[in-house]
């Protein structure tokens, strides 16, 4: 019963942020960058989507093409399959059985294979991908960047100098264990 009592009063406290970020924007657009796009938008976005210019970026082609399939209410919705990263080059990707786990960095397994599921980090294959820096790639003004890059939401930063001094809001997914090898943790993040 408490749990069902918490989820409604979370549920109608969601309903009331989105009724009042629906009246504050008015006919006003946000525009969210999405690094690590795989799965779908965050609900919280969701419920304001007809307010969102959404650009998504997800370099698994797995997961791209899901994301193609998948409908939206955006104001406009930017999909690329290309990686982000600090620099433009090339890089190595680890694409894993699990479409969301696929990573520059290798799924460290002394780590990972201590919990259920852990199959999903199992190594398909490893290919060489092209790279470029949000700076390079985003003309727009950006409002929010959400970074879920599986360990690169460090090095994807250190290309975004530019389009960092606009944002309003950053949302980065950084560990607090190494999830794959050599990631940079928490502290490294923070701290930069």
């Amino acid at each position: 019963m408490k749990s069902q009592i918490k989820a409604y009063l979370k549920s109608r406290e969601q309903r009331k942020l989105t009724k009042y970020m629906k009246n504050i924007l008015s006919s006003e657009q946000l525009t969210l960058l999405d690094i690590g796009a795989a799965g779908d938008m965050e609900n919280r976005w969701k419920r304001i989507s007809p307010l969102v210019n959404y650009i998504g970026f997800e370099p698994d082609e797995r997961s791209y093409n899901d994301l193609l399939k998948k409908p939206n209410k955006c104001a406009s919705y930017t999909l690329y399959q290309k990686a982000v990263w600090s620099k433009k080059g090339v890089i190595s990707f680890h694409l894993t059985r699990g479409w969301q786990q696929s990573s520059h960095y290798q799924p460290n397994h002394n780590f990972v294979d201590n919990f259920p599921k852990r199959d999903r980090f199992d190594l398909i294959k490893k290919i060489e991908m092209e790279t470029d820096t949000i700076d390079n790639l985003v003309d727009a003004k950006i409002d929010f960047i959400k970074i879920d890059a599986q360990g690169g939401e460090l090095e994807i930063l250190k290309g975004a100098n530019k389009t960092l001094d606009h944002v309003m809001g950053l949302e980065l997914e950084v560990g607090l264990h190494a999830i794959y090898l050599n990631q940079p943790m928490f502290n490294n993040v923070v701290n930069v």
